[in-house]
């Protein structure tokens, strides 16, 4: 597995590196498909903050939490991914997964950043945060299975019935709403 580490506002001893990479090895015995791991601290005031990106067998699951310790945090965002993955396995187990014609596909858009922003003009909002997404081809049932584990109000994805790029959405009323192209 591929560990990274980003600090802010904060410089991240080498034994908070050795002890988050060994709680992110200990992830293996829930998962095995975990390839890249990043983990980002900051600290605010007296709290820290530690976030978590893994990829794993094509989706990526992301946790956040807080703490006044270092570790302490580092604990609580493991905890929190060792659910998430504990959840995407037995999902696995619910539903056979489609693997044929599994192409990768990407798209990207600019994020702006800090200087980049800039204050709302005449013509509306901006887009002043974006990410980049690789569109794994799925079903609808498993678009739906996705987004409610990386829970997330909506997803990209490349539906295996049209071979088109689709969007799932959780609709108020709980149900879930489908857009697809033309």
């Amino acid at each position: 597995m591929q560990v990274s580490f980003a600090a802010k506002h904060c410089e991240v001893p080498e034994d908070v590196k050795d002890y988050a990479e060994k709680k992110l090895a200990n992830l293996k015995h829930f998962f095995e498909g975990i390839v890249v791991a990043h983990v980002t601290l900051y600290q605010e005031k007296r709290r820290f903050h530690a976030e978590m990106s893994i990829q794993a067998n094509g989706i990526t699951l992301h946790s956040t939490d807080e703490e006044e310790d270092m570790k302490a945090a580092i604990d609580l965002v493991i905890k929190k991914m060792e659910r998430q993955l504990k959840k995407y396995k037995d999902r696995i187990k619910n539903h056979r997964l489609r693997t044929e014609h599994m192409v990768q596909q990407s798209f990207k858009v600019d994020i702006l950043e800090g200087s980049d922003v800039l204050e709302p003009t005449e013509e509306g909002p901006r887009v002043i945060k974006s990410s980049r997404y690789h569109i794994k081809p799925m079903s609808v049932e498993e678009a739906a299975m996705q987004m409610d584990l990386i829970e997330q109000d909506f997803l990209a994805f490349s539906n295996t019935r049209t071979g088109k790029i689709s969007v799932i959405y959780r609709r108020k009323d709980g149900n879930y709403g489908l857009i697809e192209p033309e």
